[in-house]
């Protein structure tokens, strides 16, 4: 994964970062319409049960054509009705988009900890 600045709106599926957008101080009808595609891109190739992954992204990209998102002005409602929409379908509860705007750490930071943080997990298992 690519490590994007924030403010980000962050897929996680089953508590693992899938997929991050940068969407800037604003979110415009084209940073939906961004989000919305990855989500949906990120969905059909990583959630586990494929049929469901294809029935939320088809879900999502139906809604933002049908205009379900255009009145949406704020990035944590945004968030919280995309969620909504994917939980509809697949009745899954540890399926969320979330905002956040710190700096999203991707599978590859986590591999490659800095000194620090190496020494703090260290310490944690009792090894220091």
């Amino acid at each position: 994964m690519i490590r994007i600045p924030h403010p980000a709106i962050v897929l996680f599926a089953l508590l693992i970062t899938v997929s991050t957008v940068s969407i800037g101080a604003e979110l415009t009808p084209e940073r939906k319409r961004e989000v919305v595609q990855i989500a949906a891109e990120k969905l059909e190739r990583n959630y586990v049960h494929p049929e469901i992954a294809l029935a939320m992204s088809k879900d999502l990209r139906e809604r933002l054509a049908a205009g379900e998102y255009d009145n949406v002005e704020g990035i944590e409602q945004f968030s919280e009705l995309l969620t909504q929409h994917l939980r509809s379908v697949s009745n899954d509860e540890h399926l969320r988009i979330a905002y956040t705007d710190s700096p999203i750490r991707t599978a590859q930071d986590l591999s490659n900890p800095t000194l620090e943080e190496e020494i703090e997990n260290q310490a944690m298992l009792g090894n220091l």
